[in-house]
């Protein structure tokens, strides 16, 4: 080799180490910038309520999922890849709600062109859970209250509850429960021994709530009110 040439070929080998160098941390956060995001509502002794949402190419980190329900707010698909290196396709409908888990690790990556969100109430005590019963559609009433099971097993019951303004829901005790606002509105609680009680619910709030002792709401806003309940049993 001559002078010149092992001149340059010492000129090129830090070159090439320091482009290296520079190319590993850019890999690392585009790695880091392709995580899913996950935003936390409750996290208590009995449960984890969580907002997934992948935008398009987002991943999931390879983790163990326990038994959980979970309300599709913008539906869209994912392949999952478990530890064994199996893959399987989930196509997530809007407004569908379902129990899963627990799983053993996987990661999720979204292969949708829009952004998927997932609304999740992972059960912290939950066993083994017998098959969930899927009622009949009650379909929503412009003029009275009405609630719409949606699952219901050993572990929970699943609703829908819709309260037209100026309208009145059931006299009943209520369990404690996470409960997440569709359409907000102005509940006014009244109490057996006629004490009143307003609660404010905005769209898309999600609230820890009871055991409470029995109550009528009613619906003292001017728009109509529909809440998604988990009930834990």
């Amino acid at each position: 080799m001559s002078k010149s040439a092992a001149v340059l070929a010492g000129l090129l080998i830090p070159a090439i180490f320091a482009a290296g160098a520079v190319a590993v941390p850019a890999m690392a956060q585009e790695k880091k910038a392709a995580q899913r995001t996950q935003k936390v509502f409750i996290d208590n002794d009995k449960v984890r309520v969580t907002e997934t949402t992948f935008k398009p190419g987002e991943v999931s980190p390879s983790i163990e999922r326990p038994y959980r329900i979970t309300r599709v707010i913008k539906g869209g698909k994912t392949v999952r890849t478990y530890a064994d290196g199996k893959t399987v396709e989930r196509e997530f409908k809007t407004g569908e709600v379902f129990a899963a888990g627990p799983d053993k690790p996987y990661s999720a990556k979204s292969i949708s062109k829009t952004d998927i969100v997932l609304y999740s109430v992972n059960l912290k005590k939950a066993k083994g859970t017998t098959q969930d019963k899927r009622p009949q559609a009650t379909p929503r009433d412009p003029k009275k209250a009405t609630v719409n099971v949606r699952l219901e097993n050993d572990a929970v019951r699943v609703y829908e509850a819709s309260i037209p303004a100026g309208a009145e829901a059931a006299n009943i005790p209520r369990p404690y429960r996470i409960g997440r606002a569709l359409q907000g509105a102005t509940i006014q609680r009244i109490y057996a021994d006629g004490k009143t009680e307003t609660v404010q619910w905005k769209a898309g709030e999600v609230k820890a709530l009871g055991p409470d002792r029995q109550y009528k709401p009613k619906n003292i806003g001017k728009t109509d009110f529909f809440i998604y309940v988990v009930e834990i049993k």
